[in-house]
């Protein structure tokens, strides 16, 4: 017996923008806030029907349970060190170039959340490092090319911050989902 184990019967408070997700042998449960009540295998739609009556409505199954914060978004400050940008026209003078900035995710899909990471083993931490480690890259590939690309005249790059941001956030949107199952809700270089 596990001394922190949660069985039917036992009394679970899931608050208003959480999911408590279950995991156990066969599978997992999600039971999304608000929900105060009493554990029992009606809760659990893959467990009711693996166990049906042979246990009067009770489990000798155990289950880990993790709750997710579906209401609150995380953010990520970013920084890309000095690198040199070139503008087309005068290939022969690269112009140093830095970028700060932040982004903000949040999840959205806990099912497909979950999918990416076993939560057993996640921190937010290693999320927010991986996560900025893909940023440096897109930043770096997005403003180094947005001469080539957009026709912004490296000149003129700060004062076309805003369109610089948009090209990099459409770069980053769908990669963000698709690497970490996290949808971007903002993004801003400074």
């Amino acid at each position: 017996k596990r001394e922190n184990a949660i069985r039917t019967s036992s009394i679970l408070r899931v608050k208003n923008g959480e999911v408590a997700v279950f995991f156990y042998k066969n599978g997992e449960d999600y039971i999304e806030g608000p929900h105060d009540g009493k554990l029992t295998t009606k809760n659990f739609p893959i467990l009711s029907s693996i166990i049906g009556l042979w246990y009067e409505g009770d489990t000798p199954f155990q289950a880990e349970v993790y709750f997710i914060n579906l209401a609150r978004a995380e953010q990520v400050r970013f920084g890309v060190p000095y690198f040199d940008v070139v503008d087309p026209r005068y290939p022969d003078f690269p112009v140093p170039v830095s970028v700060r900035g932040a982004l903000t995710f949040e999840i959205d899909d806990y099912k497909e959340f979950i999918k990416f990471y076993r939560l057993k083993t996640f921190t937010l931490d290693d999320l927010k490092m991986k996560i900025n480690a893909m940023v440096v890259k897109l930043v770096k590939d997005s403003v180094s090319n947005a001469p080539r690309l957009n026709n912004i005249p490296v000149v003129s790059i700060e004062t076309r911050i805003g369109e610089v941001s948009d090209i990099v956030e459409n770069n980053l949107r769908e990669k963000i989902k698709e690497n970490f199952g996290v949808r971007l809700k903002s993004f801003d270089i400074d």
